[in-house]
């Protein structure tokens, strides 16, 4: 992290799952309980990343034809994610 600002995140990896929450509020205490601070679940933060404010805001679908792409997109990264814990 070169600086720190409200897109910033700390992610905390622990046995029941991870969570991750604002930097700026982190930053902010004296002695921060990470885990306590890190309060979104994965989906909420992924949610709020794809719903960002400071992204593109015409960005309204996934569907490439209704955001007015007419050629074949040469790259594309896909991501699947499910809700299964591994034993």
């Amino acid at each position: 992290m070169l600086e720190m600002t409200p897109e910033s995140y700390i992610f905390d990896y622990a046995r029941s799952g991870l969570r991750s929450g604002s930097a700026v509020r982190l930053a902010g205490t004296a002695r921060p309980d990470v885990h306590a601070e890190c309060s979104m679940t994965a989906y909420r933060f992924f949610l709020n990343l794809f719903l960002c404010p400071f992204g593109d805001p015409t960005i309204t679908s996934s569907d490439l034809k209704r955001l007015g792409f007419t050629q074949q997109i040469p790259n594309v990264i896909e991501f699947v994610a499910n809700s299964e814990v591994p034993a």
